[in-house]
């Protein structure tokens, strides 16, 4: 219903209400009822309801999957061999030959007269020991020494006499005895040398 349609049944029911109100107060005049006024009113004029539209639902949006792309194939990658290792050759180790030890320079040889000069020189620093000339004990001691510029060394008995006493004379006659000078061109170089020294008691000094 329209406000307008309302309004006028508002209007219609207190009209009536008044209506019945008067009536109520005056009951006297009853008998003389007057004619009552009848109000017509119009019916309300109903709006026309305009027909419902039907509201369809919506229709559910149906999701396209997505369509999965193709997969590029990969061009093949070329394979690279690599070269197989080639195994290191081990160093062939040759055998170190020893280095020889240095040989001994051979004696230098020096001439008869000069060996003769030091063999002279030995046996005329001979002592005989009192000892064993009183207990008449004789005999010869071989030696031998190196020779240096008249200096001796490494001293030692090479064939003994058979008496320590006369070893020990012949050693200390080989210290004491005076040495001839190096003959030319052996200065400075080693001479090794080996003496009998002789121990007789009628002075005989040969070998």
């Amino acid at each position: 219903m329209t406000k307008s349609a309302l309004l006028a049944l508002a209007i219609e029911a207190l009209m009536i209400a008044s209506l019945v109100l008067i009536a109520a107060k005056n009951p006297a005049k009853a008998e003389t009822p007057e004619p009552a006024v009848m109000l017509s009113f119009p019916e309300p004029v109903k709006p026309e309801t305009p027909p419902e539209k039907k509201v369809e639902p919506p229709r559910p949006q149906q999701h396209k999957a997505p369509q999965a792309k193709p997969r590029e194939t990969p061009e093949p990658v070329p394979k690279i061999e690599e070269p197989e290792p080639v195994a290191e050759a081990s160093p062939v180790t040759l055998p170190v030959k020893p280095a020889e030890p240095p040989r001994p320079a051979p004696p230098a040889t020096v001439s008869d007269s000069f060996k003769g000069a030091v063999k002279a020189a030995v046996q005329a620093a001979v002592v005989y020991p009192a000892s064993a000339r009183m207990a008449h004990v004789a005999g010869r001691t071989k030696v031998a020494f190196n020779y240096l510029d008249g200096q001796v060394s490494n001293l030692s008995v090479v064939t003994s006499s058979g008496s320590g006493i006369l070893d020990a004379a012949a050693k200390r006659a080989v210290e004491a005895a005076a040495y001839p000078a190096p003959p030319a061109g052996f200065a400075g170089k080693v001479l090794q040398f080996e003496v009998w020294v002789r121990f007789f008691l009628n002075g005989s000094i040969e070998d």
